[in-house]
């Protein structure tokens, strides 16, 4: 299944899924605010739900970690992908205390974040892109997606 939406800009969003699952608020939308509001008006993003199986052999081929992770990121030039476990965001929503909504929107912000540059390798950008995440999180979680 495939949900393409074009904005005025050269934006694309597409999202697939690999794995069924309810997501509870427009990705593509989401996805397309979070450029526009970053001034990432010209980016082409895949998203892809799926998996932990699917995501753990993705870690294995591409960061050398035999493990599942909640999201998977890969930038290149003019975009990105972004692989959310459908599996890993039901876990770790349970175990966080927060609605699984909440868990997908945080994982979209997170992957989108990493798609146009922001990194969480040193402490700075560690703290830069945290807040990032959590100002996000605010604008569309609490005041609605």
């Amino acid at each position: 299944m495939r949900n393409t939406i074009k904005m005025k800009s050269k934006t694309r969003v597409n999202v697939f899924y690999k794995k069924k699952v309810f997501i509870g608020f427009d990705v593509s939308k989401t996805a397309e605010k979070l450029l526009a509001l970053e001034k990432k008006n010209n980016t082409e993003v895949n998203i892809i739900f799926a998996g932990s199986s699917f995501i753990k052999e993705m870690n294995l081929n591409y960061r050398m970690k035999n493990t599942d992770t909640d999201v998977i990121s890969f930038e290149n030039e003019g975009g990105g992908e972004i692989y959310i476990s459908v599996d890993r965001a039901k876990t770790d929503a349970a175990e966080l205390g927060i609605t699984l909504k909440e868990e997908y929107l945080r994982l979209l912000i997170h992957g989108l974040l990493h798609v146009i540059g922001y990194d969480h390798i040193k402490d700075a950008d560690f703290k830069k892109m945290n807040i990032k995440e959590k100002k996000y999180l605010e604008v569309f979680y609490k005041k609605g997606v």
